[in-house]
């Protein structure tokens, strides 16, 4: 049953995230050096990120971590630090823009899971 829920919240992360981030593409495309970025190939880059981390999240961290707003705390501050590096290394831009990127698209994933996975 675990591994279920887990699917539904991959499925849920990454389409929250790769609206988020596609959305910011489209509203501030030079903020976040995207102009040169192909909306299907940030697509795929966000895609990725969540299956890479989000796995660490539901089935690692759990093990190690028992205080729920300490995991919590945890699992958000991996998850949008290693997404931006992750966009920093992928789309080759600015550190700060691409942590920046993942902060947002991981915050509004965070709030709308609150809202689905209470």
């Amino acid at each position: 049953m675990y591994e279920l829920t887990f699917l539904w919240g991959l499925f849920c992360t990454v389409t929250i995230e790769t609206i988020a981030g596609l959305l910011l593409k489209k509203f501030a495309p030079k903020y976040f050096e995207l102009t040169k970025v192909e909306y299907w190939r940030l697509a795929i880059l966000i895609i990725l990120a969540s299956c890479l981390t989000l796995p660490y999240v539901w089935f690692i961290f759990p093990a190690f971590i028992q205080n729920r707003i300490a995991y919590i705390a945890v699992v958000e501050t991996f998850a949008f630090v290693m997404e931006g590096i992750w966009y920093f290394l992928s789309l080759k831009i600015n550190l700060k823009k691409a942590l920046l990127f993942s902060l947002i698209i991981n915050a509004i994933s965070f709030l709308i899971g609150l809202l689905i996975f209470r």
